[in-house]
């Protein structure tokens, strides 16, 4: 007998963040792995556990302040067990 089952793939855009905000996302990632997530599906909201990847990232812009900031951050999770 086969057992077939499905794994999700989440790809989070963040858009922009402070530097100090990334630094701390990859420090969260570093420390835990597998974080629980709850989000939008067909059949409504599932919680679930994902295994983060760390956060791709572009290109680093100054604001007209010369506050830098990362542009193109995204995060990249798939989910521990199958559905």
């Amino acid at each position: 007998m086969d057992i077939i089952g499905i794994k999700n793939e989440l790809k989070i855009p963040t858009g922009w963040l402070s530097v100090a905000d990334l630094r701390m996302l990859r420090s969260m990632i570093n420390a835990k792995h597998v974080l629980s997530v709850t989000y939008p599906d067909v059949d409504g909201d599932k919680t679930r556990d994902f295994l983060f990847s760390q956060p791709e990232y572009k290109a680093i812009i100054y604001d007209e302040d010369g506050v830098s900031q990362w542009c193109g951050v995204t995060i990249t999770a798939t989910q521990q067990g199958v559905d």
